[in-house]
């Protein structure tokens, strides 16, 4: 009777995690293929969940903030490149 009740709690847990995962994984994030959105988008993701990542990985929201905080960054710096960079408008 124990062991049905154990096993129905890590069901219950792994069904919680799932959904805690899922918006990352809707957007590609530990997945095989490609990430499915900007990243700025997924800057947003990282931050909006990565708090309720912490109960299966104490180590995840310090990473989602900080990869966040890169993948704006850098997207950031290449729009200002491009910008930089970009043919005069011709008049």
């Amino acid at each position: 009777m124990e062991a049905a009740h154990d096993a129905a709690a890590v069901e219950v847990t792994k069904s919680a995690n799932c959904a805690k995962l899922s918006p990352l994984l809707d957007l590609g994030l530990g997945g095989a293929g490609p990430l499915t959105c900007s990243a700025n988008d997924l800057a947003a993701c990282l931050r909006a969940n990565a708090m309720a990542l912490a109960d299966m990985d104490a180590t995840l929201p310090n990473l989602a903030f900080s990869t966040a905080q890169v993948l704006e960054t850098m997207s950031d710096r290449i729009r200002s490149l491009a910008a930089q960079n970009a043919a005069a408008p011709e008049v």
